[in-house]
């Protein structure tokens, strides 16, 4: 689900045309009903400057994926995790067929996942602490499991490398939450996430609404640096990400990494940059 605020001089028939990139008569004069049904609106012909409303994909297949999403990451056994790097979801239902449908079904998903996965507290916001954190416990349930089932098999592991498969746990959990936040406000919006899955999609280059499990781990990748085409980003988020310590020109370069993605990320998604 998306909001509009209402400009001076707009109707309902207009805004659904646009938002919902539609062309046809009879969808739009549909579509008008079911907006104004849904923000209680009396008469559609009477609507007021500066008001929100809800847009909404009436199939909702976006809050279905996200539902199927949170469920794949639900990780129980070492199975589990099997399962979930050969997991994907679709966030395009039947009537999802313009640029407009799509790129709202993009933000209907991420706003989804947003609001019932990464919400820690419920407060319709989500911070970079509180998506860092989900990201952490995932990780850190993944460590777990893989260190029963290695113990299963007859291995050992030291505590120094659980030591270390936690330092990268918070690191990358760190990094990817950090990075994503495009515009340095502390939040992760649906617009920062959204662009996060649109390119997920978009990475084995079909960009047909299903996102793979491969194709977050693959942006995932694109967001903290660790396939950065400048050779001295991706050297030190490796290091990093491997646990290693880094020196003070190092950290200096990973701190500048992420002004750098940040940057980067905002322009490719169409954000206002400065500079």
């Amino acid at each position: 689900m998306s909001s509009y605020t209402i400009k001076s001089g707009d109707n309902l028939w207009n805004i659904c045309k646009r938002q919902f990139g539609l062309t046809n008569s009879a969808e739009i004069a549909k579509k008008v009903k079911e907006v104004a049904g849904y923000n209680n609106i009396k008469n559609a012909n009477f609507i007021k400057a500066g008001q929100e409303i809800k847009l909404f994909n009436t199939d909702n297949q976006p809050a279905s994926a996200a539902a199927e999403r949170i469920k794949n990451s639900d990780i129980k056994t070492f199975d589990d995790l099997n399962k979930l790097a050969e997991s994907k979801v679709s966030i395009f239902g039947e009537n999802t067929k313009t640029d407009k449908q799509k790129q709202t079904a993009y933000l209907d998903y991420s706003e989804k996942l947003l609001s019932d996965y990464y919400d820690i507290n419920k407060d319709g916001t989500v911070t970079v602490e509180e998506f860092e954190q989900v990201e952490h416990n995932g990780t850190s349930k993944t460590n777990e499991l893989t260190q029963a089932f290695f113990a299963e098999q007859g291995g050992v592991i030291s505590d120094s490398e659980k030591d270390q498969m936690a330092t990268i746990a918070q690191r990358t959990a760190n990094l990817f939450a950090k990075n994503l936040d495009m515009n340095a406000d502390g939040i992760i919006s649906k617009e920062e996430f959204a662009f996060f899955n649109e390119n997920a999609d978009e990475v084995d280059g079909a960009k047909d609404g299903i996102i793979k499990n491969a194709g977050e781990t693959a942006m995932f990748k694109a967001v903290t640096g660790m396939n950065a085409g400048d050779k001295d980003i991706n050297r030190v988020v490796n290091k990093y990400f491997n646990g290693e310590t880094l020196t003070a020109d190092e950290q200096k370069i990973l701190e500048q990494s992420t002004v750098t993605i940040r940057k980067n990320m905002s322009k490719a998604a169409g954000f206002n940059v400065e500079g």
